[in-house]
């Protein structure tokens, strides 16, 4: 989801237009954002384990915590935005996209072949421990396995159907998305190119969630929240046009103008927006007023919020740290540099350490269940991912660099 940012963007890039400087240390806050995310979504489904009988009530703490982590679906529009985004930059110094054929060898690479790696390990644990794993929240999702389950992960369609969308890992259905977005991306390009970005984003909001529509109302290839999702290609151009216009020395776009006026206020607005969008929706569903605001539709604003965000700060208007937290960056930088191996992995790896750890600890509380699964769920995820890693996920990016090279 949004992890793997391209050789490339560690030059220094200029051109007559456009001026970027993508050294490590200046785009280092992509892979702090990534690894932030990689690490909300590992927590709420980390928390989603926790086993409650009877009233939630009962335990405040728990209630807290639950809905401090509630929002995962965020994490994976902000992965979708940042796919967008890292994918641009390469691209910013080039009168055209390329090879079409040659970017899906290298995405390809860079994305399947750790995806299927991840699926074999995931059904290897699965038939080592399956059995134990039955009063995990992951098992009721998960399990059981059919092989036309296997066939369609396999293509990459698995997410366009009910009953297999969260089989075997909850996670692989946004790996699916993605990398059918990938399809369109040449596409994308071309018609931004052409028509201009932000006149191709309006068109791409505007066709992507009337496709989405119709499949909702018609309930027509799985329009759930973790099902085709054909309006994330709207974030994923959101964040195409944010990388863009962040590394533009010449905007004659109006609310562009507007938004390099006031980048600190929009920077509060933005966060304001996804923080009141998230309050709001709990307050919806938590006093059942009989609607709700479909995570869908949130999506489209919480993209926005993001990709302004990245617009801002990609060309160096704003800062999101304003205090020295050296070390956490650090810690989040590395996670992040690992944040597909443990978006990959985690799923399954939390249920083992819920079922085989912390459920036989008979902990007395439903927070302190919650913490103990967080924090031993983390340590274990990030050791397997790191492993992963080393011998799966970056022997891939090396073939995907060495593809560019053909």
């Amino acid at each position: 989801m949004g992890f793997a940012i391209s050789s490339n963007e560690n030059n220094l890039i200029q051109s007559d237009s456009i001026k970027l400087t993508a050294k490590s240390s200046h785009l280092s806050w992509l892979t702090q954002v990534r690894g932030a995310a990689a690490i909300y979504v590992l927590l709420h489904h980390a928390v989603r384990q926790i086993t409650i009988v009877g009233e939630h009530a009962n335990d405040p703490l728990y209630r807290l915590i639950q809905l401090l982590t509630s929002y995962g679906h965020y994490a994976v529009d902000i992965f979708i935005v940042l796919s967008g985004y890292c994918l641009m930059l390469p691209l910013l110094t080039k009168s055209n996209f390329g090879d079409s054929l040659n970017f899906y060898l290298r995405r390809g690479a860079r994305i399947v072949l750790p995806y299927y790696a991840a699926l074999a390990l995931t059904l290897i644990l699965i038939y080592l421990l399956g059995n134990g794993l039955q009063s995990s929240e992951w098992a009721k999702h998960a399990l059981p396995i059919s092989s036309d389950s296997i066939w369609k992960h396999l293509l990459l369609i698995h997410q366009w159907f009910p009953n297999t969308q969260n089989n075997i890992n909850g996670a692989f259905w946004s790996v699916g998305v993605e990398f059918q977005i990938y399809l369109l991306f040449p596409l994308f390009y071309y018609a931004g190119k052409k028509f201009g970005f932000l006149k191709t984003l309006f068109f791409i909001i505007v066709v992507s969630y009337a496709l989405w529509s119709v499949t909702y109302y018609l309930d027509v290839l799985n329009p759930s929240e973790n099902g085709t999702s054909i309006f994330y290609c709207a974030l994923f151009f959101m964040g195409v046009a944010a990388a863009y216009y962040a590394n533009q020395q010449n905007k004659a776009e109006p609310i562009l103008l507007w938004i390099d006026r006031y980048p600190k206020l929009i920077m509060l607005l933005a966060f304001a927006g996804i923080g009141g969008l998230a309050t709001m929706s709990f307050i919806i569903g938590y006093t059942n007023l009989g609607f709700s605001i479909p995570l869908q539709v949130q999506s489209l604003f919480v993209g926005l919020f993001v990709a302004v965000l990245f617009y801002l700060k990609g060309s160096n208007r704003i800062d999101f740290i304003y205090f020295n937290h050296s070390a956490l960056l650090r810690f989040l930088e590395w996670v992040g540099v690992i944040g597909f191996s443990l978006y990959l992995l985690h799923d399954p790896i939390i249920a083992i350490v819920w079922a085989y750890i912390v459920l036989p600890m008979q902990l007395p509380y439903y927070w302190l269940q919650a913490v103990v699964e967080m924090f031993i769920g983390l340590i274990f995820s990030i050791g397997i991912a790191l492993i992963f890693y080393r011998f799966v996920e970056l022997p891939c990016h090396q073939l995907s660099k060495s593809l560019a090279k053909i």
